[in-house]
């Protein structure tokens, strides 16, 4: 479970637009199949609160501005992990073998380097 609370203030404006609120949030998760799936329950705003306030202010004028936001909603995530991989089962293979699937007929062609083995000494372009 998570949840955070945050305040905002809104000070030094016209008296209808100084006002204080709490934006509240909170979520809860649940993981299945060997934490490869995780479902989240979000809920954003939770005491309907939100408001977006702002002052503009230039050489000839100062407007205070209430723009409708969205406010209490809540959401349904569902994530699948794709990094639980595990060992391949030709892990115990000699390098011999590797290199017969990457090159067929068994070694590389000349001067083009071995898999993991960067370019051999003088390979390179000048």
């Amino acid at each position: 479970m998570v949840s955070d609370i945050t305040q905002s203030a809104f000070t030094g404006l016209s008296s209808s637009y100084n006002q204080t609120y709490y934006l509240w949030n909170m979520g809860l998760a649940k993981k299945f199949k060997k934490n490869t799936i995780e479902v989240r329950l979000s809920v954003y705003d939770i005491l309907n609160q939100n408001k977006a306030i702002a002052r503009n202010v230039t050489q000839t004028y100062f407007e205070d501005v209430r723009t409708k936001v969205l406010t209490r909603y809540s959401m349904i995530t569902v994530t699948y992990n794709l990094r639980q991989f595990k060992g391949s089962k030709d892990q115990g293979k000699d390098e011999k073998d590797r290199r017969m699937f990457m090159f067929p007929g068994g070694t590389p062609p000349p001067g083009m380097p071995m898999p993991g083995m960067g370019m051999p000494h003088g390979g390179g372009m000048n």
